[in-house]
């Protein structure tokens, strides 16, 4: 499991911090190739990653509701 870069990870140096995003696109678990991630949104415009695979996912997570 992931969670997204935040601005204290980004920035501890004090600096005024950047209005940015860094979302993650792909993961390579230890010992294996790079493998493509989704990421899940309450909105559900802002889910990103394969539709076939964001589908099976809120299938699993029995995520069949407006949100997410």
């Amino acid at each position: 499991m992931a969670f997204g870069i935040g601005t204290n990870f980004t920035n501890d140096v004090g600096a005024e911090p950047m209005n940015m995003v860094i979302k993650m696109v792909e993961a390579r678990p230890e010992g294996q190739g790079w493998l493509p991630v989704i990421k899940l949104s309450d909105v559900a415009e802002k889910n990103t990653g394969d539709p076939e695979m964001i589908s099976l996912a809120k299938r699993i997570l029995s995520l069949n509701g407006n949100s997410i």
